[in-house]
């Protein structure tokens, strides 16, 4: 070969390998088309490609240095080692700046993690610092960027237009229990039941939110305690003396200002048993309670909460309590909703659902990872994979204390509508109003 033709081969290699490695900043491809145009842009030289990825040693975000880039069609992933001094700290700086309400900080024992769920991305950004470190010039992290279609509907776009609150007020009712069966009822309206077997101590946490309107109405929980299961499945006849709940009311905001917490009924105590065996006494303690022996307890407490919403709801609704076959009208309700799942009618869908989502992420603040776009997602979901719909026959009709809010209580299945599909079932429940101007049943939550 010539001198020429080597000198010339040489200058080419060496042209490919410096186009391969050229300072790109991926940030520039922000939108899932861009990722997409990029990657299938046979310009684009990387410096490995294996048909579905793309991979590059080095690159830019936002102009902060980043190494192991891997680019697939619709999302991209890179590292910032310690090597690159501070890399780490400027992309959390950027993210809090750039995204902030939309931010949202996990911490734990191993690691921190950064949030992001817009319309258009899904950010994961991992930090290698526990939950007692600050990041430092040479901490590591891991991104991943996942692009997303941006959907042309209402529900899908309920998150972009409320505006985030990260210092709202949300409540808990904080749940512990041992070999009880608890029902909570909200203003007559029953929104929670678990049954507790033998030998678990059960804990659960309700987030109240969604059934609040605003700070002016009185909200009245109202738990009815039952004995609960034995292992074979059968209630026992009264409550046990090992048996306990504790119930604790619990308001939280991230500033602190309206944070508490209230014990509103609590029967656990330490019970004693005499024990007398070969003419010795002996005595034998636990946590249980003196309530023993009957067949339920009940207990009410009554709370006006401070909120910083207020939503609708079904304040403008029909009294209920003068409505003929109301039982009736929500169970072709449920069937007809049914048969939009089998039709695929998704506008619909999400047009019945409109008000339940919107006035759900008014009443949360939009401030969770989760976001409509992702209902919307999950019940495109359930459209696609259903091939049939299942309808509970025995129910038990609730109507709240103002008459306004129903519930049909499924009795012989564990909800009133479920979707079916080959390794996937979607329980569907609902609560109701009729609107006073329309005299039309409605979602509401």
């Amino acid at each position: 070969m010539k001198k020429s033709n080597i000198a010339m081969l040489c200058f080419m290699l060496l042209s490919n390998v410096l186009f391969a490695q050229q300072n790109i900043d991926f940030a520039n491809y922000n939108t899932l088309e861009k990722v997409s145009a990029f990657f299938n842009d046979k310009s684009n030289k990387s410096d490995f490609a294996y048909g579905y990825y793309k991979t590059y040693e080095k690159g830019f975000w936002n102009g902060i240095p980043v190494e192991n880039v891997v680019l697939r069609e619709s999302s991209i992933e890179f590292s910032t080692p310690s090597t690159l001094t501070n890399s780490t700290k400027k992309i959390s700086e950027f993210l809090i700046k750039n995204y902030k309400e939309d931010v949202v900080i996990n911490k734990d024992y191993y690691e921190t993690k950064y949030k992001i769920n817009t319309e258009g991305i899904t950010l994961t950004f991992d930090v290698d610092i526990d939950e007692n470190e600050q990041i430092s010039e040479d901490t590591k992290a891991n991104m991943v960027i996942v692009f997303k279609e941006i959907i042309d509907n209402p529900l899908a776009k309920i998150s972009s237009k409320i505006k985030t609150n990260p210092n709202g007020t949300d409540y808990f009712l904080d749940l512990d229990f041992f070999q009880v069966t608890p029902k909570v009822f909200l203003n007559g309206i029953p929104i929670y039941q678990n049954i507790a077997k033998s030998r678990y101590i059960n804990d659960d946490n309700i987030y109240l939110n969604r059934y609040i309107l605003n700070s002016k109405n009185p909200i009245t929980l109202k738990l009815i305690i039952e004995p609960g299961n034995d292992e074979d499945g059968k209630p026992y006849k009264t409550i046990l003396k090992n048996s306990y709940i504790k119930t604790i009311l619990e308001s939280n905001n991230s500033n602190g200002t309206n944070s508490k917490k209230r014990t509103i009924y609590d029967n656990q105590q330490y019970v004693t048993d005499t024990i007398v065996e070969n003419g010795k006494t002996r005595y034998s303690s636990y946590p249980g309670t003196y309530n023993y022996g009957k067949k339920n307890l009940e207990f009410e407490f009554t709370f006006i909460p401070q909120v910083d919403y207020e939503v609708t709801g079904w304040s403008n609704g029909k009294d209920l309590r003068k409505e003929k076959d109301l039982e009736q009208k929500i169970k072709k309700f449920y069937a007809d909703f049914g048969d939009l799942i089998i039709n695929k009618d998704i506008n619909k869908i999400t047009e019945l659902l409109y008000d339940k989502y919107f006035e759900f992420y008014t009443a949360n603040y939009n401030s969770g990872e989760k976001k409509s776009y992702d209902d919307y997602e999950s019940w495109l979901i359930t459209i696609d994979r259903s091939f049939k719909t299942t309808l509970a026959n025995e129910t038990k009709l609730y109507i709240s204390d103002d008459g306004k809010l129903a519930y049909l209580e499924p009795l012989d299945k564990s909800t009133n509508l479920k979707a079916v599909g080959r390794d996937y079932i979607k329980d569907i429940d609902f609560l109701f109003y009729i609107d006073e101007k329309t005299n039309q049943l409605k979602i509401i939550r």
